[in-house]
């Protein structure tokens, strides 16, 4: 009998009757196999699971009864996008990116014309800003600090206040001293023409002179000064007559008293209208133009041309076409071309008819 059997006598029939009922097989896992322990009189059933895989924080897992495996789902986030400072590590306690890094501070201690941007490219601050120029063209006196709060140059300094001066004095401040340099002398008492007196005046500043010089002569000629001798006393008259100026052959001159010159008339005679291969010099001593130049001479012709000369290019326009030659000439015939009648002349020999036969034709 099988394990699972048991046999009772029939007095009845006189057989042994053998009932049982096997034990119904387990359902199994995918990973399962079932025996049937004849000792036990059981169903032995092996095989286990696969392990579940290790995990990381973001992902899940299932298993696949159908694939008869572990399934794992889930993606780790993507790294954030960083500054030049920062660097990323993705922590498996969080299951998130951890940054780190800082941006520099910003720096301190700017000069006022100074300015600092961060630049994501280098990761530095860049500090751009130039101090405004010192001013050039400072007076002596005066000096220049840079004002911080401002920003700005401070000039300061005044130029010292001008002395009080005689009437004949001048002040000029030199940038070189820095200091106002006077200058000025009484005026030397001048010297007196022979009719004169004289006194100083504080209040014109001059020299006053009394005394009046006896006028001028008139009627002078317009080349005539006069000028006052102060050792005699009395007006000398110099001047000369200018020279007459050098004339061509066809001026003349005479003399302006209203400009005090001499007025040269005459006009040098017109250029003669010329052909365009001559030229025109003017001859200061014949006191006239002189043409030079000749035609050029005329180009030998053919008997069938014409010639004729032309201003505007200045040469000897050819023109004319020799005679065609003739046509139609027989065989025997040629034509040349006479240059003494300007005609085609047209000459020939005919073959002499030889002497015939009978019956030649």
């Amino acid at each position: 009998l099988a394990c699972y059997e048991t046999a009772t006598f029939n007095t009845a029939t006189c057989f042994w009757v053998v009932t049982a009922s096997q034990a119904t097989q387990p359902t199994l896992a995918c990973y399962e196999s079932v025996d049937f322990d004849t000792i036990t009189c059981t169903w032995i059933v092996s095989g286990t699971q696969p392990t579940q895989p290790v995990l990381a924080c973001y992902q899940t897992v299932l298993f696949d009864a159908t694939l008869c495996s572990w399934v794992v789902s889930g993606t780790q986030p993507a790294q954030p996008t960083l500054a030049c400072y920062q660097t990323a590590e993705f922590s498996t306690t969080s299951c998130s990116w951890i940054v780190s890094g800082v941006q520099a501070a910003a720096p301190t201690g700017l000069a006022c014309y100074e300015s600092a941007a961060y630049n994501s490219i280098t990761c530095v601050w860049d500090i751009t800003g130039t101090q405004p120029t010192q001013p050039t063209g400072l007076a002596c006196y005066q000096t220049a600090s840079f004002n911080t709060t401002s920003c700005e140059w401070d000039v300061t300094g005044t130029q010292a206040a001008q002395p009080t001066l005689a009437c004949y004095q001048t002040a000029v401040f030199s940038t070189t001293l820095c200091s106002w340099v006077v200058s000025g002398t009484q005026p030397a008492q001048p010297t007196l023409a022979c009719y004169q007196t004289i006194e100083f005046s504080t209040t014109s500043c001059s020299w006053v002179l009394s005394g009046v010089q006896a006028a001028a002569p008139t009627g002078l000629a317009c080349y005539e000064s006069a000028a006052f001798n102060s050792t005699t006393c009395v007006w000398d008259i110099t001047g000369t007559q200018p020279a007459q100026p050098t004339l061509a052959c066809y001026q003349t001159a005479s003399f302006n008293t209203t400009s005090c010159e001499w007025d040269v008339t005459g006009t040098q005679a017109a250029q003669p209208t010329l052909a365009c291969y001559q030229t025109a010099v003017f001859n200061t001593t014949l006191c006239s133009w002189e043409v030079s130049g000749t035609q050029p001479a005329q180009p030998t012709l053919a008997c069938y041309q014409t010639a004729e000369f032309s201003t505007t290019s200045c040469s000897w326009i050819v023109s004319g076409v020799q005679a065609a030659a003739p046509t139609g000439l027989a065989c025997y015939e040629t034509a040349t071309f006479n240059t003494a009648t300007c005609f085609w002349v047209v000459t020939a020999s005919q073959a002499t008819q030889p002497t015939l036969a009978c019956y030649e034709s």
